[in-house]
């Protein structure tokens, strides 16, 4: 993230002298990029580590006979299935009841917050398509997740939340780390 705060305002330059030259563009690119020591892809890294964990993990919380019935902590009292507190009969098609799940929502509000004071990619807002792909992240992806995670097993989202809480303080320990 430092290094494409670094790149950033060359890059541009970049697109600005070879806009009608794209593969010259894309050549001078990877040159400032290799000379940065900047790799594109290196923030798809953590997730892609993390996806071969994330699949077996949705199925043991679904299937585990251990985690059924099993008193957790708080409202939680199973870990195997979604953590209601209420169910709100809408009378939609399509959409039925909802279910009101605390995790999700914890979820939600602490990915807002991770995206609001610690972006995980830096802004450029002279580029009105980068200022709406921002927003999108912001407002938009968090949004996403609690419709996705809602009905996922509160073992899950509860790993899931503390992966985020986690996040937010390396994030953290990471630009006071930079600064200084």
């Amino acid at each position: 993230m430092q290094k494409m705060r670094e790149v950033m305002p060359r890059q541009k330059e970049l697109q600005k002298k070879f806009k009608d030259n794209p593969a010259k563009m894309q050549q001078e690119l990877m040159k400032l990029y290799k000379e940065v020591g900047y790799n594109p892809l290196s923030g798809c890294l953590p997730l892609l580590i993390q996806m071969p964990i994330l699949f077996p993990i949705y199925q043991v919380f679904g299937e585990s006979i251990d985690l059924r019935q099993d008193d957790f902590m708080g409202w939680i009292n199973d870990l195997s299935v979604p953590d209601t507190v209420a169910i709100l009969h809408t009378g939609l098609p399509f959409i039925g009841d909802f279910h009101v799940n605390p995790l999700p929502i914890i979820m939600t509000a602490l990915t807002f917050v991770q995206q609001k004071f610690a972006p995980m990619t830096p802004t450029d807002d002279s580029d009105p398509a980068q200022r709406f792909n921002q927003k999108f992240l912001q407002y938009g992806m968090p949004v996403m997740f609690f419709f996705i995670f809602n009905n996922f097993s509160s073992g899950l989202v509860l790993y899931w939340t503390v992966f985020n809480v986690l996040t937010m303080l390396q994030q953290l320990l990471m630009s006071k780390h930079v600064i200084k």
